[in-house]
């Protein structure tokens, strides 16, 4: 068995005992050729770009590998995955390609057998901090994804179900850029009560309209006179 580490990848506690426990089971009596670790982010607290990064890799990353292990389909990334080393030599090694963990994974399981994901055999990495870095890091990424995709297209999977995932990882350069630039700002704005418009009573002079948005809750009140606008009338002067 072979295990991957990138230089800059920092192992948990009993991280490689999870992960070598998962490559030694057999699911459904199927054979499991490699398994992927899980990776959070080391320098989260150093910027707001880490901040978002961290969430894309608890939300994004492991939670598409979740979803993709249930279909016994996950891809092994070479920052910290386990694989068999028989199966490594009989699909020709890793490949000379940017993504070859992606080429490598979906040649195994076209050839040799399925690929899960360890939650447990928990890693953390070192993210970029400029904005200039990260999106060197992400193109590779994507660039790496479609020299996969090229290299074992999902239409050629010998199973059903992971063809779907595969065809899925399609969208995954697109998904990601929107993911980071998009929905995490937006929710974070949420969070902090931002809102794109907002509505209050007008009043002009001495005069009050009554509105819906205070009927659902008290009846407007006159200020000069302290009577009360029913829902058919203006209030007083």
């Amino acid at each position: 068995m072979v295990v991957t580490l990138d230089a800059d990848t920092y192992l948990y506690p009993d991280a490689p005992g999870f992960l070598v426990a998962r490559v030694t089971e057999h699911p459904q009596d199927q054979h499991v050729c490699a398994c992927a670790g899980a990776i959070v982010v080391e320098n989260a607290r150093t910027n707001f770009l880490t901040r978002m990064q961290q969430w894309d890799y608890r939300l994004g990353i492991n939670g598409v590998k979740r979803m993709q292990a249930a279909y016994n389909s996950a891809l092994a990334q070479g920052a910290f995955s386990a694989y068999w080393t028989q199966d490594v030599q009989a699909v020709g090694g890793w490949p000379d390609a940017i993504g070859e963990d992606i080429v490598l994974t979906w040649t195994m399981m076209d050839r040799r057998g399925i690929v899960q994901y360890q939650p447990l055999a928990l890693s953390s990495t070192t993210v970029p901090v400029e904005l200039g870095h990260f999106m060197r890091q992400r193109s590779r990424w994507a660039r790496g994804m479609f020299e996969g995709i090229r290299a074992n297209p999902p239409q050629h999977q010998p199973r059903v179900i992971t063809k779907l995932v595969a065809g899925i990882d399609y969208l995954v350069p697109f998904l990601d850029v929107g993911y980071v630039f998009f929905w995490i700002p937006g929710l974070i704005l949420a969070i902090f009560g931002y809102s794109s418009s907002s509505t209050t009573p007008s009043v002009a002079g001495k005069s009050t309209t009554c509105s819906a948005s205070t009927r659902s809750i008290y009846p407007p009140i006159d200020e000069a006179s302290g009577a009360t606008c029913s829902s058919t009338k203006r209030c007083p002067p």
